[in-house]
């Protein structure tokens, strides 16, 4: 797979800045030219357009800012040089005019050093002239297919080990006063996945059946931070998923969103556990190994707002940033409400392809065109913010994988 890296810099802290068309950026992709680059709208006037894309403005605003919203950051994609070259490489171009390699993805590593920029929902954008699939959307077109994913650089690459025998974590949480979570299917689509991998005759007792599955899949239900935290520290899981619902949490001048876990303390029943504390709980200590601790490959979020980054003024970020910080390889989640049905479809076609050992980023360039085909009146697809360093040598640890599975 050929990835392209594109970065994106200005001077001071992360936090405590606003978008604006004074700021200068710079741009740097590959080995070209380093540009500077800025931003054509006041912060106020991207707010706006994310409450539209929140869908809290309606129908017919929402339709709007996904096209026109789309072209604005297509159009700032395409003042970058180097980015327009790169996806221009003949080593691409050559391969699909001769009929070969018709299913190669670009993967475009966007490295992000400031929050007002990670407000950006560059997953929407429209490719600009110059760029392959020119007017239509860049995640989606056809022409060269491209897996965009962000990441943080403090995140080391060598650590990573792609895991060849898979172990889910399922925990889901819908406290008083929430809406249900569509658990049972969630849970259905995890255990279809897991099919392949379980030796399960028709006679065989409930009990031992029960044991061969546990194996594989572990459930917590009504998550609590206690019992999400020990599920975490007993097992070691190679993948975790979350059903939640995403909240806003607002603290002094800052807003941002955590997840909703139920509490038998709090008098309402449920906590807001934000991204800085969730990572706390999944890389928790191993219980019986002091000093050891716990790193899931992957962990995917079903909850709305899972990749909002909220007001940028105070320190912090996402949650799905904030885990990806904490050092999870590969962090998937969404930057605007996510549908049901749309949660559902996140499940099942990331989950049977990641447990065979199939690469994440084809699997995510697949389950956005299936996302935007199914379900017309949402941009789920749009939606889905993935988080991921990966090493060097991921392609050979993948072979690796599915050979083992196999």
């Amino acid at each position: 797979m050929r990835t392209i890296t594109l970065e994106l810099l200005r001077h001071g802290p992360p936090h405590n800045q606003l978008l604006s068309p004074l700021t200068d950026y710079l741009a740097l992709c590959e080995n070209h030219s380093a540009v500077s680059w800025r931003v054509p709208f006041e912060h106020n006037q991207m707010l706006h357009r994310l409450r539209a894309l929140s869908y809290q403005m309606g129908e017919e605003p929402r339709e709007f800012q996904v096209v026109d919203t789309a072209r604005a950051l297509g159009d700032l994609l395409g003042r970058i040089p180097g980015l327009t070259a790169d996806l221009n490489r003949p080593d691409a171009t050559d391969a699909r005019r001769n009929g070969e390699d018709c299913d190669r993805v670009t993967h475009l590593r966007l490295i992000l050093s400031a929050s007002e920029l990670a407000l950006l929902p560059f997953e929407l954008a429209t490719a600009p002239n110059g760029f392959p699939g020119a007017g239509q959307p860049l995640s989606l077109q056809s022409q060269q297919p491209v897996c965009i994913t962000r990441e943080t650089r403090r995140v080391p690459e060598d650590f990573i080990v792609w895991p060849k025998r898979p172990r889910v974590l399922f925990a889901y949480a819908a406290p008083p006063g929430l809406e249900l979570v569509p658990a049972e299917a969630h849970l259905l689509a995890l255990r279809r996945a897991l099919i392949p991998w379980l030796a399960l005759p028709e006679d065989m007792e409930e009990e031992q059946r029960r044991k061969i599955v546990a194996e594989r899949l572990a459930v917590v239900p009504d998550a609590t931070v206690a019992t999400l935290e020990a599920a975490c520290a007993s097992g070691r899981y190679t993948h975790v998923h979350i059903l939640a619902h995403g909240v806003e949490s607002r603290n002094d001048f800052d807003i941002r969103y955590g997840l909703a876990l139920h509490s038998n303390t709090e008098p309402a029943g449920r906590e807001v556990v934000s991204g800085e504390r969730l990572a706390s709980i999944l890389r928790a200590p191993k219980l019986g190994e002091p000093g050891c601790f716990t790193r899931p490959a992957v962990v995917t979020l079903a909850s709305c707002n899972s990749g909002n980054v909220g007001t940028v003024t105070g320190v912090g970020a996402s949650i799905g940033h904030a885990l990806h910080e904490a050092g999870v390889p590969l962090v998937v989640a969404s930057q605007f409400p996510l549908s049901f049905g749309g949660s559902v479809m996140l499940v099942q076609d990331l989950y049977e392809g990641l447990l065979w050992g199939e690469d994440p980023r084809k699997l995510l360039v697949g389950l956005r065109r299936r996302l935007h085909a199914r379900f017309r009146k949402t941009h789920d697809w749009a939606s889905l913010t993935a988080y991921a360093t990966l090493p060097p040598d991921f392609e050979s640890q993948l072979a690796d994988a599915s050979i083992q599975q196999a």
